[in-house]
């Protein structure tokens, strides 16, 4: 009955996930959200953006009825939905009028600030170290949004892997939501799979990055320390590309924040792969070091 339950639950997620995506292309094209082909762009015709809002409707629906579910962790789960969805908020404002980095930059900080201040205490250095990976993992996520598939290919992967992770350590209610955000990333996928007709947009990259990076840090004290890890290894060539392309802007001295084509894999787009091979070989390397990491996870209960 478990098993059954659990699958209803993820079929849910996905038709739900699928369904908003589809309304959602029409609905953007109507009010003009629209990404044009530019220089330091890999797409090659005009594609709304946004669609990532279904992905997030998924995941607040499924944490508000899993906090219904299971009270006692309705404060950890709200300290990490919470924040994650006003990151999103502030995504779609992006989304619908562009804003400043700076503005955007400073929400997800706050929102950091937040999400750490409810899940206390902690010492001085473990809070600054989460508001790093909160602010770090969102970007990350924020970063590889640029290929048909990819963020959400990855994301599927990332939350499955902790979902997982999870449910190992006796997390049901984190891996209750994240088995929702995977199933819901996946039906996002049936309308951003190459050719995409719609892109996930700030509203979905910064809060699946977000809500991803929150939801290991609100399991028990005991467990964050091997649920993070989890993550990281699942989320590794995001995070590799991200870093690697940073540093390499850095020690050409060029400005970070303006729009490029130098991740590798906008390189690999460019030089001739195609979108779909590009999310596929992503969506492999991260269930690698996911699944290395449920072996480690296993290995230590």
């Amino acid at each position: 009955m478990m098993a059954l339950a659990g699958l209803a639950w993820c079929l849910t997620a996905f038709a739900v996930a699928a369904a908003v995506a589809h309304h959602l292309v029409a609905w953007t094209w109507r009010c003009g959200m629209i990404d044009r082909p530019q220089r330091r762009r890999i797409h090659t015709r005009p594609t709304p953006r946004g669609g990532g809002l279904a992905i997030i409707t998924v995941a607040a629906v499924a944490a508000a009825a899993t906090a219904w579910q299971m009270p006692g962790s309705a404060d950890r789960i709200a300290a990490a939905s919470l924040p994650a969805i006003a990151v999103a908020l502030v995504g779609w404002w992006d989304d619908v009028t562009p804003r400043p980095t700076s503005v955007r930059l400073a929400v997800q900080v706050v929102a950091a600030v937040v999400t750490v201040w409810l899940l206390g205490p902690m010492t001085a250095i473990a809070s600054a170290v989460s508001v790093a990976w909160l602010v770090g993992l969102t970007n990350v996520v924020n970063f590889l949004d640029g290929s048909d598939g990819l963020a959400g290919m990855t994301g599927a992967v990332v939350a499955g892997c902790f979902g997982c992770a999870a449910a190992m350590t006796g997390e049901s209610a984190l891996a209750a939501i994240a088995a929702a955000v995977a199933a819901g990333c996946l039906g996002f996928l049936t309308s951003n799979w190459e050719p995409a007709r719609i892109f996930m947009g700030d509203v979905g990259s910064t809060g699946c990055g977000f809500l991803l990076a929150a939801l290991p840090l609100a399991a028990s004290p005991e467990h964050v320390p091997v649920l993070v890890p989890v993550v990281a290894a699942a989320a590794w060539p995001l995070i590799a590309d991200a870093m690697l392309t940073l540093l390499g802007r850095l020690w050409r001295r060029e400005n970070i924040f303006t729009p490029h084509h130098e991740h590798i894999y906008q390189r690999l787009v460019l030089g001739g792969w195609s979108h779909q091979a590009v999310a596929v070989v992503y969506g492999a390397l991260a269930a690698g070091g996911g699944l290395v990491a449920l072996v480690w996870l296993g290995e230590l209960s």
